[in-house]
């Protein structure tokens, strides 16, 4: 019994072009055919095509109009980007893509080498979205009160390590969420359910005391890791934090200034006077304190000086594709000084290969971690890491099409 091959449709006014996307989907087991023209794409679009190459600069209607059509006609279509122009246009044009609920798998710039696109047509059937969405099917409220009770929640840990030596620094601490029965959930869909239910209370003291035990046991082995924890927008409105997360370090007999609290740059514009009250008071009590996300939010230069942050998170959505793009390099190395110059920490995250290591590295940007350092993962596997990872080969991790992990906080 013969299996149906799956369908790809190549959008380009470029016939040469064209004609080689189609023959390289072919050749890997493709049924492909091209559009030239907004009335090719009309009379050869279906929902059934499972795949569409789109390049953005077309005459008639441009690519920017087929995303709005795929979007308005909610096709399940994947999408393979191109542009030969501006990288920048390919970039906003994937983001805007993905922000319409389309699944964007790759965004290629002209020319693009063969085994760059034979990677993303191969790579296809297993591609989860460059962008994540944050529903996920039917869960309610009730769904998180029963993983809560039945402890369906775990956590893994990323290393964070300083660029001007290698070492081993400390670690990002991610909630994962393993559903019985529909798998891994993001905390972009669940933690804004359990902050609107009054639920985020009882996942951010899990998570310390997950991420204290995890440190009392690097530090039983003669390692003193910093750990970070994400901290939700809800969750710092409790004029009681301070207090509460000094006692939890205090009974795992820790120090404060060995834990990184994150926060987003727009949960502190929530309700900026309460903020400033509990982070100034977290600060006191020694705790550092990370603007994460930074860049990608609507907070002012003014609020960013105001808190006390002691580390700036550049986030990945500008560090990714730096080594690429002059103008994410700009916005990152823009970063780096700004840190630097308010006597602040730089962190990057979102490294996934050699060039963007080096990159950060010629800009002076502190600490580093990504997907080419090092993959999330249980605590017991980060000693031996740590011996990889310092050996004289330096094992790194391949960046693969897997997101990286969200983290506790929304956003």
């Amino acid at each position: 019994m013969s299996t149906q091959k799956k369908r790809l449709l190549v959008v380009d006014d470029e016939r040469e072009m064209a004609d080689f996307v189609a023959n390289v989907a072919r050749r890997i087991g493709f049924d492909a055919a091209a559009a030239e023209t907004a009335s090719d794409f009309a009379r050869e679009y279906t929902s059934g095509v499972d795949i569409i190459v789109l390049d953005l600069f077309m005459p008639e209607m441009d690519g920017i109009e087929i995303i709005r059509f795929l979007a308005e006609n909610k096709s399940r279509a994947k999408l393979i980007l191109m542009s030969g122009v501006d990288r920048s246009i390919l970039t906003s044009a994937e983001k805007l893509a993905a922000e319409s609920g389309l699944n964007v798998i790759a965004a290629l710039g002209k020319p693009f080498r063969k085994s760059e696109l034979q990677e993303a047509l191969t790579n296809h059937a297993v591609a989860t979205p460059r962008y994540a969405h944050k529903t996920r099917g039917s869960l309610d409220v009730a769904a998180l009160e029963q993983a809560i009770a039945e402890k369906e929640f775990r956590l893994v840990f990323q290393p964070q390590v300083r660029l001007h030596d290698r070492s081993w620094c400390g670690v990002e601490a991610l909630l994962r969420w393993q559903h019985s029965l529909h798998g891994p959930i993001s905390p972009d869909y669940f933690i804004p359910l359990a902050e609107e239910f009054g639920l985020i209370d009882r996942i951010t003291e899990y998570v310390f005391d997950e991420a204290l035990s995890q440190c009392r046991r690097w530090a039983d082995l003669g390692h003193f890791p910093e750990m970070s924890v994400n901290v939700s927008a809800r969750t710092l409105q409790d004029l009681e934090l301070p207090e509460k997360l000094e006692r939890q370090v205090a009974e795992y007999g820790l120090r404060a200034h060995q834990i990184t609290i994150e926060i987003t740059e727009t949960s502190v514009a929530h309700d900026l006077r309460t903020s400033l009250d509990i982070l100034t008071r977290l600060r006191i009590k020694g705790f550092v304190l990370s603007i994460d996300d930074f860049g990608t939010g609507y907070s002012s230069m003014l609020q960013l000086v105001e808190a006390p942050f002691t580390e700036l998170k550049v986030d990945r959505a500008f560090v990714g594709s730096m080594a690429l793009d002059s103008n994410l390099r700009s916005v990152v190395s823009a970063s780096i000084k700004l840190a630097h110059e308010i006597g602040m920490t730089a962190v990057a995250e979102g490294v996934e290969d050699e060039a963007t290591w080096q990159a950060l590295a010629d800009l002076g940007c502190d600490t580093a971690q990504g997907y080419w350092i090092a993959k999330p993962m249980d605590g017991a596997n980060i000693l031996d890491w740590w011996e990889d990872w310092s050996a004289p080969s330096g094992n790194h991790q391949e960046a693969t099409n897997e997101p990286p992990l969200a983290s506790l906080a929304a956003g």
